[in-house]
């Protein structure tokens, strides 16, 4: 086994992270440039952002399960994947988003009413 494949899982979670903010931030402002009413389609953009960020860690995972079956996974796999499961905590910024939007909007709805 070459020693490049040996590091594959360790490089592709070490990666993972950028990889994740890079794709979200790319996803979000096409879809927004795109978008003819962004207040209309905010929910699937916050979900197609989630999915483009989770990317990268299914792909870690995906080499990392390949490895095991192999019987190959080091312990530098296991910290690669490891770190590409922190860049799961990403995810938790769209979505913080999306329930800050859907409450506004909830909040847009309903109507005060004076106090007398």
């Amino acid at each position: 086994m070459s020693r490049l494949s040996k590091y594959r899982v360790l490089a592709a979670g070490i990666l993972s992270p950028p990889t994740a903010a890079y794709l979200g931030l790319y996803v979000y402002l096409s879809l927004t440039r795109s978008s003819s009413d962004v207040n209309d389609d905010s929910v699937f953009r916050f979900a197609m952002v989630m999915l483009a960020m989770i990317t990268p860690f299914l792909l870690t995972l995906l080499l990392a399960i390949v490895d095991r079956r192999r019987g190959t996974l080091t312990t530098a796999g296991k910290v690669g994947l490891g770190i590409a499961a922190l860049s799961l905590c990403l995810t938790l910024l769209p979505l913080q988003a999306l329930v800050g939007r859907l409450l506004q909007a909830r909040n847009a709805g309903t109507q005060i009413m004076p106090v007398r």
